[in-house]
């Protein structure tokens, strides 16, 4: 055990066991991991997807000058706000 001195303290340093981790992993659940590991993958998602739009609708402002074609303001709201409600619930 690993034991140093922090003014009138004492702070140990030890490692966790890998079968006390397993323990703490079981009873957990494996479903409820799951849902949390799709709850997260989803959210990252959500999160990419919305600077994505963000990127794309800055650059399309840019080309407003030129003839490329705009999208309807409305529509780029709704996509934002659907990806945020998304991402948030």
């Amino acid at each position: 055990m690993n034991v140093q001195r922090l003014g009138m303290n004492e702070i140990f340093l030890t490692q966790v066991d890998l079968k006390v981790m397993l323990l703490y992993l079981r009873s957990f659940g494996f479903v409820c991991m799951v849902c949390i590991l799709v709850c997260f993958a989803g959210q990252v998602g959500f999160d990419l997807s919305s600077n994505i739009w963000l990127s794309l609708w800055s650059n399309d402002m840019s080309a407003e000058g030129t003839n490329a074609t705009v999208m309807d303001p409305d529509l780029r709201v709704a996509v934002y706000g659907v990806i945020g409600g998304a991402q948030s619930g």
